[in-house]
């Protein structure tokens, strides 16, 4: 696949990633409020209800992560979509839209801008066993992440 194609395919899995992240978001704030959460612990459902709402926070947090972690050649990420507009070649089979395009570039550097950013990541992602590797508890440094 061209790379220009490859980029347009990671924007396309960006939207639905955006999209999923938002549903989240809007689920976790409904249940925060309107009396949710003590109509479900009256209903003896509180600590069912407390799992999913740890399980949605895992699968958001790793939807947004997997953006940001260092980008493998076949990734389909946000991250590796950047490095792969880095060549003028490739930016030109991605899109015609400049303006388009550099606001994306900001906005993706305003994203990136914390540098402590990725160690907090690889940190959660570590401490609750979502990268495939065993839970560590006493995880605290980026180094101890491999991929």
């Amino acid at each position: 696949m061209p790379e220009g194609d490859t980029v347009r395919a990671i924007a396309r899995n960006c939207f639905t990633d955006a999209v999923e992240a938002l549903s989240i978001i809007e689920v976790l704030e409904a249940a925060n409020g309107n009396g949710v959460s003590k109509s479900l612990n009256e209903a003896k459902a509180g600590r069912a209800a407390a799992h999913i709402q740890r399980a949605l926070f895992s699968r958001m947090h790793i939807i947004v992560s997997r953006h940001f972690l260092p980008a493998r050649k076949d990734d389909l990420t946000a991250m590796r979509a950047f490095e792969l507009l880095a060549d003028a070649t490739t930016r030109t089979e991605a899109t015609k839209d400049t303006p388009s395009m550099a606001t994306a570039e900001a906005e993706w550097k305003a994203c990136n801008a914390d540098p402590n950013a990725l160690e907090i990541i690889e940190e959660v992602i570590q401490k609750h066993g979502l990268g495939g590797q065993p839970a560590d508890p006493n995880c605290g440094s980026a180094e101890a992440y491999d991929r």
